[in-house]
């Protein structure tokens, strides 16, 4: 689908408007050094209830994040 690797392991959205986004969730299999999301050229952007794998050295940890608002 992609020629190329994608900047996020999750999800990456490129030049866009009123984005709402509820109850994401992603679980790594494996290591991934790419961040979960990645927005670039993003305006009025809500994003509440993110959750994500996080892993230090070799231990894996849940790092919940409550609600962020990017307006421009």
């Amino acid at each position: 689908m992609f020629l190329c690797t994608l900047p996020a392991y999750g999800i990456y959205v490129h030049q866009f408007r009123n984005i709402y986004l509820d109850k994401i969730e992603f679980h790594l299999l494996q290591l991934d050094a790419r961040q979960a999301l990645v927005f670039d050229d993003a305006e009025d952007l809500t994003l509440t209830a993110f959750r994500t794998d996080l892993f230090t050295g070799l231990e894996q940890t849940k790092k919940k994040h409550s609600s962020v608002k990017i307006m421009k």
